[in-house]
């Protein structure tokens, strides 16, 4: 764990709307060390009709705890339904309603995530992909050969009209330890709040290997990526880091 010093002096920015409970502060804050929130991403839930009988599907999969909390007001699951999920932190959100997945991932990338699928769901079945609306169509397209993949777009991301000016000039000017970003449009949207030039300089922590691909598209080389894609992991990747780097 990081010393004292470490601990006092480091600024840790996170770029996604904090939920309750959520696993990245708990994790820093039980290794001695405050976040700043700047949330550079705003999630809306869609309201959206199924492209067949919800009792048709054998699986529903999720990739997101936006994911669940967006469907489950539109819809409930059907006794047929099961349920899987891509990681630890979705799979808890899940038993929050009251509904244990049938299977968990690993909580590595979605094309990890994918192979675990294949592995577990038969060919010839119904599967409904419950995404948001700027995911790609990877994990569909992998389990489309040999099944029926149905996918509807339960939230929208989009840039927030406001974001915290003095957290704002803490970027700007350097004033930070590590930039936590976790997923590809809050990367984008983070190279808006400066002059693109500088993007090479931002001292970024990336959750999973498809934020990371869209930091480097973008100039920015990430200084460490989560070894699990969640949130959990991203803290373990800013605590490991720190540590490593004895950055004070």
């Amino acid at each position: 764990m990081p010393n004292s010093d470490m601990k006092k002096n480091a600024v840790i920015i996170a770029t996604w709307p904090k939920q309750q409970d959520d696993p990245f502060f708990d994790v820093l804050k039980k290794g001695g060390l405050d976040v700043l929130s700047m949330p550079l991403i705003e999630i809306r839930t869609l309201h959206f009709s199924l492209p067949r009988s919800i009792s048709e599907y054998q699986w529903i999969v999720f990739t997101s705890k936006n994911g669940i909390r967006s469907f489950l007001k539109n819809h409930n699951f059907d006794v047929n339904n099961k349920i899987a999920v891509i990681g630890r932190s979705t799979a808890d959100v899940l038993r929050g309603s009251g509904v244990e997945p049938h299977f968990v991932g690993s909580g590595q990338s979605g094309k990890y995530f994918a192979s675990e699928l294949e592995a577990v769901i038969p060919s010839q079945t119904k599967v409904l992909m419950v995404l948001g609306n700027l995911a790609p169509d990877l994990i569909k397209n992998y389990l489309a050969n040999t099944r029926v993949v149905d996918r509807v777009d339960a939230y929208e991301t989009s840039c927030p009209e406001h974001v915290d000016p003095g957290i704002q000039s803490r970027v700007k000017k350097g004033d930070y330890t590590l930039i936590a970003v976790s997923s590809p449009s809050i990367v984008g949207n983070l190279v808006q709040l400066i002059d693109a030039r500088e993007a090479s300089s931002l001292r970024v922590v990336s959750i999973g290997q498809a934020t990371t691909a869209a930091a480097k598209e973008l100039n920015i080389e990430p200084v460490t990526t989560a070894a699990h894609q969640s949130y959990r992991g991203l803290a373990r990747a800013v605590l490991n880091y720190i540590e490593k780097n004895q950055m004070i």
